[in-house]
């Protein structure tokens, strides 16, 4: 599902939170409707956003997001990108 997808290198990490992280990082990219969906259920987009999110979740370093909103729409393209600024500014990760 997208929510193991997102939890998985928290909890490989030894990570007890890594559900409730996971939790937040896909509401963060407007995604805590479809936490049980797979892979398969999903739209381009969508999987790019469960992504972005899976890249957030152990608070990286160094970031690199090559066309990051590629297959978004522009709303989602734009929330996205503030998102990524946003916890560039909280986590201190280089993008």
């Amino acid at each position: 599902t997208a929510l193991e997808n997102v939890m998985l290198p928290a909890e490989l990490a030894g990570d007890k939170g890594a559900k409730n992280q996971a939790t937040e990082l896909l509401e963060k990219v407007g995604f805590s409707h479809r936490l049980t969906q797979y892979p398969s259920q999903l739209s381009g987009g969508e999987q790019q956003r469960v992504a972005i999110a899976r890249a957030f979740i152990g608070t990286p370093q160094i970031l690199f997001a090559d066309e990051p909103s590629a297959n978004l729409d522009s709303k989602n393209g734009k929330m996205i990108e503030e998102l990524l600024f946003e916890l560039n500014q909280q986590q201190g990760t280089t993008l």
